[in-house]
């Protein structure tokens, strides 16, 4: 389900490069009708990059929003008591 925006790279030379290029290059394509559908996994999205995510995609289908951090960062992520979070 991921696409690669706006360039004529591969998918697999991509993930090859630095993960901060990623979110300005990768993007699963089954987020824009989800997104429409379900605003607050956009938000979920956004705030995983804000709060210094360095690539933040939906997995699959959206079972799953994730974040990719720099190892040992803390991120400051406050969403609402019901959602579930896992660190890995």
């Amino acid at each position: 389900n991921c696409t690669i925006k706006k360039n004529e790279h591969h998918l697999k030379d991509l993930i090859q490069m630095p993960v901060t290029n990623w979110q300005q290059n990768i993007y699963n394509d089954f987020e824009i009708p989800v997104f429409k559908a379900h605003p607050e996994i956009v938000a979920i999205k956004s705030t995983l990059i804000d709060e210094g995510a360095l690539f933040a995609s939906m997995s699959g289908t959206g079972s799953t929003v994730y974040g990719i951090f720099e190892r040992n960062s803390t991120p400051l992520l406050k969403f609402p008591t019901d959602y579930f979070l896992k660190w890995v």
